[in-house]
């Protein structure tokens, strides 16, 4: 079954199934730190309520939960961004899908010697004992047209993992 999914709905897939949050009521969603945890009770008090609440806490909220926690500052991409649902179903997943689309050449945001640099230090800081591991990453840009839920459904069906979710925010 394929199956348009408009803005403002939710798609959560794992292999067998597909949960669609619908009817979106609010948006709960801040770029401040010190609003971080009144977001979330407020996210939780909606599903005390009945409603369903999809969307994430990023990395750079940490702070928000313990001042110990390092991480960047701030910026205009939520730290916490939840959509608020009155509606969630269940519906069998095909993998297939109708849409077309174009992915370009993929280009690193970090320059070859910087990354190179980057590992080096990664590395030293293990081995002095500061640290046992490191998630480092960097954005890639690449141009795209066409369909996003298409693009969407290619990478469930490329991919090994179970669980994949697509959220559009209207941006």
């Amino acid at each position: 079954m394929t199956r348009e999914f408009p803005i403002g709905e939710i798609v959560h897939v794992s292999r067998a199934r597909s949960i669609v949050f619908s009817e979106p009521a609010e948006v709960v969603c801040t770029c401040a730190l010190e609003e971080v945890r009144d977001c979330l009770e407020r996210v939780n008090a909606a599903v005390e309520q009945g409603m369903h609440a999809a969307g994430w806490v990023a990395y750079e909220a940490a702070p928000a939960f313990d001042s110990a926690l390092v991480a960047h500052p701030p910026t205009e991409f939520p730290l916490v961004w939840f959509r608020l649902f009155r509606r969630k179903e269940i519906i069998s997943r095909s993998g297939e899908s109708r849409g077309s689309f174009n992915v370009g050449e993929w280009r690193p945001s970090v320059e070859r010697g910087q990354y190179i640099h980057s590992v080096s230090k990664i590395r030293d800081y293990i081995a002095a004992g500061d640290t046992y591991q490191v998630n480092y990453t960097f954005p890639l840009e690449s141009e795209f047209s066409g369909d996003e839920r298409a693009w969407f459904d290619a990478l469930c069906g490329a991919q090994q993992a179970d669980h994949f979710r697509f959220a559009d925010d209207g941006r």
